[in-house]
């Protein structure tokens, strides 16, 4: 019985493995798109990481005025961040938990979203 059990486990398994390196080797074309654009400055990727950069930093500033001061992220005083800057954050993030990110099934540019927003979190900690 349980021989079986196991068999069924791994046949279970074997369909996820290939959809797993789709979904990583879309990430990855997604995340050299940002990275290249970064340096321009001109493209949708870059365009999208910093409408999604410009968007959790207006939340966060709204956070900080009604909650208490409960923020996301907490950037040093005067500090203004550019789409090279949120290009760089997400990127890091993303190479530092990439397996995590590779099991997402999101759009790519959903998961680099969110990896900018945890970046920014580990970035810019609240103490």
């Amino acid at each position: 019985m349980r021989m079986v059990a196991t068999a069924v486990l791994v046949l279970a398994l074997l369909p996820s493995a290939p959809a797993a390196r789709s979904e990583q080797a879309r990430l990855d074309k997604a995340v050299d798109l940002l990275q290249q654009q970064s340096q321009t400055g001109k493209g949708e990727f870059i365009a999208f990481i910093n409408a999604a950069g410009s968007a959790y930093s207006w939340v966060n500033a709204e956070l900080g005025i009604k909650d208490a001061g409960q923020r996301l992220f907490c950037p040093p005083p005067g500090k203004s961040l550019t789409s090279r800057d949120y290009a760089h954050i997400a990127v890091a993030e993303y190479r530092k938990s990439k397996q995590a990110y590779a099991q997402r099934v999101e759009y790519p540019l959903d998961v680099l979203s969110l990896a900018l927003l945890r970046g920014l979190q580990d970035t810019f900690p609240c103490k």
